[in-house]
């Protein structure tokens, strides 16, 4: 695994081959060797579901390298579910590592997120409301 500190270690090449960004290896949920506490800022990655991000990416420039590297808010497995499957747990952790700017930048990320989230939840509660009504009427016109 290419590690931010097997980059750091050779950034001189990597420059020297004009090379200057590199995205880290990813892995599923949090991890330690993510250089989280020098990120500078979060964006939004590429992978959607159920009208969310599911994916962040985070960067930071060591030695005129800049890192790219990303957290999935749900895991891989979550793909085909109509429910969400967010990963409280990794997220928490990495606020706790996060400078106060980058903090910021996820937590608004987060805050659209969780608009979305409870306007899915609103559907999926009609939704069952509706049912819950249907069988009560099958229910009763079966006696």
């Amino acid at each position: 695994m290419k590690t931010w500190k097997d980059v750091q270690a050779n950034a001189k090449h990597y420059k020297a081959l004009g090379i200057d960004k590199v995205y880290l290896n990813r892995s599923d949920g949090f991890d330690n060797n993510y250089p989280w506490e020098l990120a500078t800022c979060v964006l939004e990655g590429g992978s959607h579901r159920l009208d969310i991000s599911t994916s962040l990416q985070f960067q930071c420039e060591i030695d005129g390298i800049t890192l790219s590297w990303y957290l999935d808010l749900e895991p891989s497995d979550a793909n085909g579910s109509s429910e969400y499957h967010i990963d409280s747990q990794s997220i928490v952790s990495v606020l706790a590592k996060l400078s106060p700017i980058c903090a910021r930048q996820l937590k608004s990320i987060l805050a659209a997120d969780a608009a979305k989230v409870k306007a899915k939840a609103d559907e999926y509660f009609k939704a069952a409301q509706k049912q819950y009504g249907d069988a009560a009427l099958l229910e009763e016109l079966s006696k």
